[in-house]
């Protein structure tokens, strides 16, 4: 596994895997939602109000959520990497959303989507060494098969941050169908 790093020589991949129980994962930034929302008391329903008032929105624009939603309760491969590195899932990739805007004030987490269902810090939080700074995000479903086509061998996403100076408008779909564990369900990227 190779870190993201501020020197621009490095290459920039970090892979992991992902836990969900509550059909999604969010990748954000826990001082951009505190700057949104102020002190967020333990067990707050954020994604209640995500889903039901105009903080969803404002939040995608601002950069402080990129989320997967509507997927399988299960276990997946997240690579995060930066645009100019090699997808290292190229061949398997089943479906594209594309673009959500990402600001990385200080420090960006991956989690399970169930957090945002019930705040608490810092539970099952993974903190993903992405510089600070303005990104564009592609998030790329993908999903390895074995030569039998019956057997999953690997599913996830992969998440493909282009710095920008400007954060872009958010293009991609909320709403897109991103499952890549439902065998029957015909996708294209």
């Amino acid at each position: 596994m190779r870190s993201f790093s501020d020197e621009r020589t490095v290459r920039r991949v970090w892979k992991g895997t992902q836990l969900t129980d509550y059909s999604g994962i969010v990748l954000f930034d826990p001082d951009g939602l505190t700057q949104f929302y102020g002190r967020i008391r333990k067990g707050a329903n954020l994604f209640k109000r995500f889903t039901t008032t105009t903080d969803g929105d404002a939040m995608l624009k601002l950069g402080i959520v990129v989320p997967i939603l509507a997927i399988d309760d299960a276990g997946y491969t997240v690579i995060i990497r930066d645009a100019s590195e090699p997808s290292p899932v190229e061949p398997y990739v089943i479906v594209t959303n594309e673009t959500y805007p990402l600001h990385v004030t200080r420090e960006a987490v991956l989690a399970d989507l169930a957090v945002f269902r019930d705040w608490e810090v810092d539970l099952d939080w993974q903190r993903v060494p992405i510089p600070v700074g303005r990104y564009a995000v592609t998030i790329r479903g993908f999903r390895r098969m074995a030569k039998t086509k019956r057997k999953i061998l690997d599913a996830g996403y992969e998440l493909v941050l282009r710095r920008v100076r400007r954060l872009p408008p958010v293009s991609a779909n909320t709403g897109a169908k991103m499952r890549t564990l439902k065998l029957d369900e015909r996708l294209s990227p």
